[in-house]
C-alpha cells in the first residue's frame, strides 16, 4: 500500500506520501493564504517523485475535509475525489480536529487524558471536539461561540481536558499544546486515513453556512439588465 495525503483546510497546503507499514516517504509542506488549487497537484507529483513512486502505485488516498476554510476544504476534496476515480482507489476522510487531537497527545504523552482541539473559525465562534485515550470522539465536532461553558459537556471535568488548537483560549481553557495549530500535521492525516475503511466518498465537514452565498435571482436578473 502507498496512501496519499492531502490537506488544504487552512493556510497550510500539505502533501505526504505513506507506505503500509506507517513509513512517511516525503512530504512537502506550504503556508499560502490563497493559490492552494495551483499547488496541490504539482505538490502531489513532487512528493511522489521524492518518494520514488509512480502515481499507479498509489493505493490510497486521506484527505482532510475540514472543518477549516470553506475554499480549502473543497479543493483537497476535490483533488482526493479526482485522483480515487482516475487511479480506481479508494479515498477517506479525516478532520482536522481528530488529526488535531492526535498531535497534541503525541506532544504531551500518552499518559495524558481527553483532549479537546478548537479552532477559532471567526466571528465569535469556535469548531470544536474532545477525544478520549483511544481516540474516540466524546465531543462533537461542533460549533460554539467564545466563552462557552464546556460543563457538563462530557462526562470528564472541564479541568481534565487538555486544550489544542487557537481556539483553545476563546473557551477558556488553558492551551496544553499546539497554541497556534489550525491543523493536523500531514502524516497524522496519512497515519489515521491508513486505518480507515473506505465508505462513501469523502465530503466536507461544514460546522455553518458559508460566507459567500451565490446571488438571489433578482440579484443575477438585476445583474444581466
Amino acid at each position: 500500500m502507498v496512501l496519499l495525503a492531502l490537506d488544504t483546510a487552512s493556510p497550510i497546503c500539505a502533501v505526504a506520501l505513506m507506505d503500509a507499514d506507517g513509513a512517511l516517504l516525503s512530504k512537502e509542506v506550504e503556508t499560502r493564504q490563497s493559490g492552494h488549487a495551483e499547488r496541490l497537484l504539482p505538490m502531489v507529483q513532487s512528493v511522489l517523485q521524492k518518494g520514488g513512486r509512480k502515481k499507479n502505485a498509489i493505493t490510497k488516498i486521506v484527505v482532510s475535509v475540514g472543518p477549516g476554510s470553506f475554499t480549502g476544504v473543497r479543493t483537497a476534496i476535490a483533488a482526493a475525489r479526482g485522483l480515487a476515480l482516475a487511479l480506481s482507489v479508494p479515498a477517506v476522510g479525516v478532520t482536522t480536529l481528530e488529526a488535531m487531537a492526535l498531535d497534541g497527545r503525541r506532544v504531551s504523552g500518552e499518559g495524558t487524558g481527553p483532549i479537546l482541539a478548537a479552532i477559532d473559525a471567526g466571528r465569535g465562534e469556535v469548531y470544536a471536539a474532545a477525544y478520549d485515550a483511544d481516540g474516540e470522539c466524546i465531543l462533537g465536532p461542533e460549533k460554539m461561540p467564545y466563552g462557552h461553558d464546556l460543563a457538563g459537556a462530557t462526562v470528564y471535568p472541564v479541568d481534565d481536558l487538555f486544550g489544542v488548537g487557537n481556539g483553545i483560549s476563546h473557551l477558556g481553557l488553558t492551551v496544553g499544546a499546539m497554541p497556534d495549530a489550525r491543523t493536523g500535521a500531514i502524516e497524522t492525516f496519512a497515519s489515521i486515513g491508513l486505518l480507515r475503511q473506505p465508505g462513501a466518498p469523502p465530503e466536507p465537514l461544514y460546522l455553518r453556512a458559508a460566507d459567500a452565498k451565490p446571488p438571489s435571482s433578482k440579484a443575477r436578473i438585476a445583474r444581466q439588465a
